[in-house]
């Protein structure tokens, strides 16, 4: 029945565009107690309308030139509001289901925005414009934005120069994601799919890519960037993980992957070319890394195990750290690197190990190898080129190193 009738509504709306004059405005209503409002004031304004059912309402406000809005509601007590000021601007909205609220609020020229909704209970606010500042209107901004399930709640707002791209889709219930890019040419790809999911984000600047997905339940990311050319991707898969980053400088990568449950990353850029990749696969990992400065590198594996800790800290430029963890779990990993050109590597298989490296100055290197389980090593670098390797096999073992000035050379091999 549903195909009939969206197939009539179709042949209805293009005969209808054919017939030729300034302000246009087509509407159908099947069911009872259905509002419908159209205020149009301008040239070529065109509204196109089909609700079927109960209680349902729409109101359509549009001002300027070449503004097109449609909208098919489908069920019982669904809301459409949409105000379009400006010129060329397209609204469509589609919602089935009962009890749904889709909002389209834009000022200027060339805004797109596409917004369907499925289920009951739904709210969407797609914002491309920002009231109460000048200039308030802004640009060439487009939003597709899906919703399936029982009460999600989804808020893209869109502003400043314009030019931006915002991607969402939710699926499941209880789901929030809010969407901010203000400056010129962001794009956002936010997905979720699970219950009770949330996410954050905003983007100021100008041309910053951001990627969140979330598979589950219970997940949380929050995502804040200020400046230009940065990239960010946050995927978690699982229950109960969480995400925080933030950035400001430029063209600064962030990849961040957690798999499996009640894991948490944070990452704070602040600086430029900066690059942090985080993978937890496992249960209640932990990963933090803060870079200031510029043209610095973390790395963090932790797999195959739960409980796992990497903390990296890096001011200066142009610093190194890498960790990997892997084992039954527990491991502790702690870099922190103050200078330039410092360089650590861990590498942890087993469980309940713990390193600990703290460089001071520049091109100072620790290399740390730990296999099996309950070994601890610190080693403490100041000056200029210092090296330090360290080696242990089995269980218990235990290093304490120090190495100040320049150019010294330790190692350290022990097993059992």
């Amino acid at each position: 029945m549903k195909k009939l009738v969206l197939s009539a509504a179709v042949a209805f709306l293009a005969t209808a565009s054919a017939m030729a004059q300034d302000n246009r405005d087509y509407s159908a209503q099947v069911g009872n107690d259905n509002i419908a409002t159209t205020t149009q004031a301008g040239d070529s304004n065109e509204n196109y309308l089909l609700q079927w059912g109960n209680e349902n309402k729409s109101t359509v406000s549009q001002t300027g030139e070449g503004n097109v809005s449609g909208a098919i509601q489908f069920g019982n007590e669904n809301i459409g509001m949409t105000t379009q000021e400006g010129n060329e601007n397209t609204s469509a909205i589609l919602q089935t289901g009962d009890s749904n609220e889709a909002t389209v609020d834009q000022w200027g020229a060339n805004n797109i925005s596409n917004l369907s909704q499925d289920g009951i209970g739904n709210e969407a606010t797609i914002t491309q414009a920002r009231r109460g500042v000048s200039p308030s209107s802004s640009n060439s901004n487009t939003s597709n934005a899906t919703q399936s399930g029982t009460n999600n709640e989804l808020i893209v707002s869109q502003y400043g120069v314009g030019n931006h791209n915002a991607e969402t889709s939710q699926s499941g219930d209880d789901n929030f994601a809010r969407v901010r890019q203000g400056g010129n040419g962001h794009d956002a790809l936010i997905t979720q799919s699970g219950d009770d999911n949330k996410i954050y984000s905003q983007q100021s600047g100008s041309l910053n890519q951001l990627t969140i997905g979330q598979v589950g339940n219970d997940n949380f990311s929050t995502e804040y960037t200020n400046g230009s050319g940065n990239i960010v991707s946050i995927t978690q898969t699982g229950d109960d993980n969480r995400s925080e980053g933030y950035r400001m400088g430029n063209s600064n990568r962030t990849t961040l992957t957690q798999t499996f449950d009640n894991n948490k990353a944070d990452v704070d850029q602040i600086g430029d070319l900066n690059q942090v990749t985080i993978t937890q696969y496992g249960n209640i990992n932990d990963a933090k890394v803060l870079q200031e400065g510029d043209s610095n590198q973390a790395f963090t594996h932790q797999a195959n195990g739960d409980s796992n800790i990497s903390n990296i800290t890096q001011i200066g430029d142009h610093n190194y750290a890498y960790t990997s963890q892997y084992g039954a779990g527990e491991n502790q990993a702690y870099v922190m690197q103050d200078g330039d050109r410092n360089y650590g590597v861990f590498n942890q298989d087993g469980d309940s190990n713990m390193g600990i490296a703290w460089q001071s100055g520049e091109r100072n290197q620790t290399a740390l190898t730990q296999n099996g389980s309950d070994n601890s090593s610190m080693n403490l670098q100041a000056g200029i080129y210092n090296r330090a390797t360290i080696n242990q096999t089995g269980a218990d073992n235990f290093h304490v190193g120090a190495q100040f000035g320049n150019d010294n050379t330790l190692t350290v091999t022990q097993s059992n």
